[in-house]
């Protein structure tokens, strides 16, 4: 079983690569700045990316 997360301003991933090192599986990232998330998508490519 492996646990999904959400991260919330999520910037360019910092957050994201602690819990993904840790074994969760990142399922939706979201920022308001476009270049966040164009930063996290390519860090991140198998993500869903949202500009909130």
């Amino acid at each position: 079983m492996s646990l999904d997360f959400t991260d919330i301003f999520c910037g360019a991933g910092g957050s994201s690569i602690g819990l993904v090192a840790a074994g969760l599986e990142l399922k939706l990232a979201a920022n308001h700045w476009d270049r966040a998330i164009a930063t996290h998508a390519d860090n991140f490519p198998a993500a869903d990316h949202l500009v909130a």
